[in-house]
């Protein structure tokens, strides 16, 4: 998770105004701030483990989360 984290914290870094997903294998991540946004947003569940939250949904479920997010206003 450490090495996802920290690719996901880069590219935050450059990318501050955007929600950032990073895929892993078969799911979508986001992490921080945009864990709490993705969670209100599509009603997926946020953890908190280890000092950082993550919400993290299946990629069969891309095709509906994303008219959600584009609808709460992210990109």
């Amino acid at each position: 998770m450490e090495t996802i984290l920290r690719k996901y914290r880069e590219m935050k870094t450059k990318n501050q105004g955007c929600l950032i997903l990073m895929r892993d294998g078969d799911f979508y991540k986001a992490f921080d701030n945009d864990a709490k946004d993705l969670a209100l947003a599509t009603g997926e569940k946020m953890m908190t483990k280890g000092g950082f939250s993550a919400t993290i949904f299946h990629a069969n479920m891309f095709d509906v989360n994303l008219p959600k997010l584009l609808k709460a206003g992210f990109r």
